[in-house]
């Protein structure tokens, strides 16, 4: 298996044979069979430079240590300690 990334601002559709299609977001990684990577259409866009193809490791390995690649936070109303003060905090 190989890792393969979507460096356009688009959304690719890959279809491979069988019948199968990968969708890739702009920026997403997703892994595809080694033998996936000699197709002509698949060439054309690692030629491109639309395709990265990186090693054959998971694909959720592959994203990290760039811009954004933090997980957002999900919060739910006020993040703890930002809140206004209850009644005990208050002194009264």
């Amino acid at each position: 298996m190989k890792t393969i990334k979507n460096k356009s601002f688009k959304p690719l559709k890959l279809t491979f044979s069988g019948g199968k299609v990968l969708y890739l977001g702009p920026g997403k990684t997703g892994q595809v069979p080694d033998a996936a990577i000699l197709q002509k259409s698949i060439q054309a866009l690692i030629s491109a430079a639309t395709l990265e193809v990186m090693d054959g490791g998971p694909a959720h390995s592959q994203e990290g240590g760039g811009k954004g690649s933090a997980p957002h936070e999900t919060t739910r109303g006020h993040k703890p300690g930002m809140s206004t003060p209850t009644k005990s905090q208050r002194g009264g």
